[in-house]
């Protein structure tokens, strides 16, 4: 009987026994490496068939490495992404050792498919592996993180480029890091410019201030937001490339790393057009208040002018009555120089209730207190009235006045007494402004539903430079018949009113060769 042999009889392993076993201990390693991996590894044949896979293929693709073991791969690649990857496998084959990468669709186990990142090496001719090698993981959420941050570029880039806010980011020593197109615009530089600048943001855009004055770092409230750590608003004056100043509104935000300021970004708006319209606010609400006080004054002159008128017309009116009793003779015959004194003094009193008249009915207009009464009247009849009114006056000068008109009567719906006065006013004033022996003419036309009705004189006419003020209260033109025909001034005011009140439009201008052309356009 042989005797147990002790355990410190048994022979010592040999070299053989402990080379397997570290090789079962590394291969144990591997394998759990390779399965818990999120990159699988292929052998793959030329034709496309899976000779290997590790186990963590199904980390990636939810097929297990017996699943896919001798599986041809093209059904599995999607349909938009096989013709690129047939493209590079055929240059793959065609170059022993080389390696190409790239990404492509992959149907997944669930049905879905899926986004892998792979690399394959020809390893055809290479002992003991004889296959092309595969590397690959699933990248979809990946890709879907990096389309997601690429939209997001591509939003901010839009939002920066497009927008009429101007941006600049700045680094900590107050140097331009970004400027965006509105950015360039507001201050006149590109983005490149300022580069090669090499000059702080403050000293291209606060150098100085718009007085001229200096303008240190330590004054600018843009910087303030460093020092303070913390956003700053307010207004300020940017320079431009032009050398000019634009009133902006800005607010500069620190970018804080550990509490400390490491940059900034300052965004600004041109508000020169805000200003300016503030500007011109003010200008218009001092116009405003201006002509309120002027409209109070006039009103208050009109309202004196219309009293001191009505007081006046009264004793007037009584001058005129004494006078032209003893003119009569109401008293006993008079001496020829008691006659002709009395005569002036009557023309003098005419003249002056024509002028007390004239002020009544100006400031009635002026208060609204004229109401046109419309009837429908036969234009051409009244200025024939109103002419055998007048022919005293134009015989004393010798003036021929001519009437040719296109037709031979004509209605029209205005005010008969009112418009009369126009008409009137119009005839008698070329009569005044014509030297003896001239001519006046009056003509009635009608263009499209519109009356035309024209005095033309062959007077001294007037200026075209005068011409602007001619309707305008109180205004009087110099001219050699001026002295001689009197007036206020206030006759050509007064018809432009009424005119007005008819919806009705009046104009003057030169009459050749010399004289002068109204002309009123009535609604028919």
């Amino acid at each position: 009987m042989v005797a147990a042999r002790k355990h410190n009889d048994l022979p010592p392993p040999s070299e053989s026994d402990s080379f397997k076993s570290h090789l079962a201990g590394n291969e144990k390693l591997f394998h759990a490496l390779f399965k818990e991996s999120t990159s699988a590894i292929q052998l793959i044949t030329p034709d496309g068939h899976v000779l290997y896979s590790s186990d963590s293929v199904e980390n990636v693709l939810g097929y297990t490495a017996e699943e896919v073991q001798g599986v041809d791969i093209s059904p599995y690649l999607h349909p938009d992404d096989a013709a690129r990857f047939n493209q590079k496998w055929q240059h793959l084959l065609a170059h022993p050792k080389s390696v190409v990468s790239l990404e492509y669709r992959v149907k997944h186990k669930d049905g879905s498919w899926v986004y892998v990142g792979t690399t394959l090496t020809n390893h055809l001719a290479t002992p003991d592996i004889g296959a092309i090698v595969g590397n690959f993981r699933n990248i979809t959420d990946q890709r879907r993180i990096n389309e997601s941050l690429r939209s997001q570029t591509a939003i901010l880039r839009a939002l920066s480029e497009n927008t009429m806010l101007a941006l600049f980011m700045l680094d900590e020593h107050n140097y331009c890091t970004f400027m965006n197109p509105a950015a360039e615009s507001l201050i006149g530089y590109s983005f490149d410019e300022v580069k090669e600048m090499k000059k702080t943001f403050h000293d291209i855009v606060h150098h100085t201030r718009p007085d001229g004055s200096a303008y240190p770092l330590s004054d600018c409230p843009i910087y303030q937001a460093v020092i303070k750590k913390h956003r700053v608003h307010g207004d300020e004056y940017f320079s431009g490339s032009d050398g000019t100043f634009h009133p902006v509104t800005f607010t500069a935000s620190p970018i804080l790393k550990d509490g400390e300021s490491v940059g900034m970004v300052v965004e600004a708006r041109d508000i020169s057009i805000e200003r300016a319209a503030e500007e011109e606010y003010k200008r218009l609400t001092l116009v405003e208040a201006q002509r309120n006080e002027l409209l109070k004054l006039s009103n208050a002159k009109d309202e004196f002018i219309a009293l001191a008128s009505h007081q006046l017309r009264t004793p007037a009116t009584a001058v005129k009555q004494y006078t032209a009793m003893l003119l009569e003779g109401f008293r006993g015959k008079l001496a020829i120089e008691q006659r002709e004194l009395l005569l002036k003094a009557y023309q003098s009193n005419e003249r002056e209730l024509t002028i007390i008249d004239d002020l009544l009915k100006v400031a009635k207009l002026d208060a609204g207190k004229v109401q046109i009464q419309k009837e429908n009247i036969d234009i051409i009849h009244m200025i024939n009235d109103v002419i055998d009114g007048l022919g005293s006056s134009a015989r004393f000068k010798e003036i021929s006045i001519i009437q040719k008109h296109k037709v031979p009567k004509l209605i029209v719906y205005i005010d008969p007494e009112l418009f009369r006065m126009v008409i009137e006013n119009l005839i008698d004033n070329a009569i005044k402004y014509s030297p003896k022996r001239s001519t006046v003419t009056i003509s009635v036309a009608t263009k499209k539903n519109v009356v035309h009705i024209y005095v033309a004189d062959n007077g001294v006419g007037i200026a075209k430079e005068d011409l602007k003020h001619l309707f305008i209260k109180f205004s009087r033109i110099d001219n050699p018949l001026s002295v001689l025909a009197g007036g206020t001034g206030l006759g050509l005011y007064w018809v432009k009113k009424i005119v007005t009140l008819h919806n009705a439009k009046i104009t003057a201008k030169p009459n050749k060769p010399n004289g002068t052309i109204f002309e009123i356009k009535l609604p028919q």
